[in-house]
């Protein structure tokens, strides 16, 4: 007889989906991670943090701890998310989707040297993210650089010419 994992079937909804992971009785790191981010997605955030701090215990990654970061973020645990999207950025310094989210934490934290810093660092590694050109374009008119701002904001357009909120801000 072999041990196989139970599997949900069909095409179930977030919330099912929610239900199939938690009937695990031991789950893997994977599984923990996707559970993290279903929850993310149903803004049970709380429950998103915990799964993801298991998963990011079981097997740390890069991947990992970007998920956490969010889930930080999204939760309004600001300093926390600061402190593991760094440790992110350590195991996966190329990675650009820790960077965008580091400069959106410090962002909400009014720090925006550090703020445009991160973001910076994530428009060299992706420079065809619209979001992190937009989230660079917001922070430098935080800091009083508004010619810079405009530039940033229409590279954000030119990576995706329907970013709806690039055009609001440069009112086009």
């Amino acid at each position: 007889m072999s041990a196989t994992r139970p599997r949900c079937t069909g095409e179930p909804s977030a919330a099912a989906a929610v239900d199939c992971l938690r009937n695990l009785r031991r789950k893997t790191a994977t599984e923990l991670s996707s559970l993290g981010e279903l929850l993310s997605q149903l803004s049970r955030l709380d429950e998103a943090v915990a799964a993801h701090e298991r998963a990011s215990r079981l097997r740390p990654t890069a991947r990992r701890l970007q998920l956490l970061g969010e889930a930080h973020a999204a939760a309004g645990a600001l300093d926390r998310a600061t402190q593991t999207l760094s440790l992110a950025i350590r195991l996966a310094p190329t990675a650009s989707a820790p960077y965008a989210t580091l400069g959106y934490a410090h962002g909400r934290r009014e720090r925006f040297v550090e703020s445009r810093a991160a973001f910076a660092g994530a428009v060299a590694l992706a420079p065809a993210d619209a979001a992190s050109y937009y989230g660079l374009g917001l922070t430098l008119r935080y800091t009083g650089e508004a010619a810079r701002s405009v530039g940033a904001l229409r590279a954000a357009l030119r990576a995706a010419p329907t970013h709806g909120a690039a055009h609001f801000e440069l009112g086009i």
